[in-house]
């Protein structure tokens, strides 16, 4: 049984290393119940409980422990046996090995995706999170139109943004698409006095969804 438990453990971890389509569940659950009955072989003269009882409260310590899963993982266990007289053990075997393993580190879910480098924001913020805003944290400068401004505004000239900026020239990198081949430049636009001055609807360029992130508000 030994063997078999340890034979599963490096079978689950090589599975899903190569993207195999086995997944977590059903290999943890199969290692964590090798190893729940070796268990209950070695206190086999010492207790008068089934193997078939320490292989399930096993499974329900490995999934406990790797997944952090509790209420649905004790109800699907029940489902599986048919037996509400092991709940009790189950809530704790899965309290003590929840428990345990936050003492060491996040879930298994959690760690792959930072190993990934998949963006995930936590939970709970960091509480130097409460000190920043949206302008802290944006790349560049920002750049502050109205949904109507002047042609002007979108040429070389000095154009007023704001109280923290209030100047600043715009250059033909602010407005490029990357890749387009031979287009005219902005250098290349000439505009009379009278059509500078004329207004540009930009309602139809910008994002029409109602949710708006203002500059001042915290990240937390």
């Amino acid at each position: 049984m030994l063997i078999f438990f340890v034979t599963c453990f490096i079978h689950s971890i090589l599975s899903y290393g190569i993207v195999a389509p086995a997944g977590l569940f059903v290999p943890v659950i199969v290692t964590g119940s090798s190893y729940g009955r070796f268990i209950g072989m070695l206190l086999g003269s010492h207790t008068n409980l089934s193997h078939s009882l320490y292989a399930v409260l096993g499974a329900a310590s490995f999934l406990g422990g790797s997944m952090r899963m509790t209420v649905s993982l004790c109800v699907i266990i029940l489902e599986l046996t048919n037996n509400l007289l092991l709940l009790p053990l189950i809530m704790i075997v899965l309290l003590i090995s929840k428990t345990v393993a936050d003492a060491f580190n996040c879930s298994i879910y959690d760690l792959i995706m930072k190993v990934k480098g998949f963006p995930y924001l936590e939970t709970h913020a960091e509480p130097y999170m409460r000190q920043l805003t949206v302008a802290d944290v944006v790349s560049g400068p920002l750049q502050l139109f109205h949904g109507i401004e002047k042609k002007k505004a979108f040429l070389p000239t000095p154009m007023r943004l704001g109280v923290s900026d209030p100047f600043r020239h715009f250059s033909a990198d602010d407005f490029a698409k990357r890749g387009l081949g031979n287009v005219d430049k902005i250098e290349d636009i000439e505009l009379t006095d009278e059509e500078m001055e004329k207004f540009l609807d930009l309602h139809p360029f910008t994002n029409a969804s109602s949710y708006t992130v203002v500059e001042m508000r915290q990240c937390h």
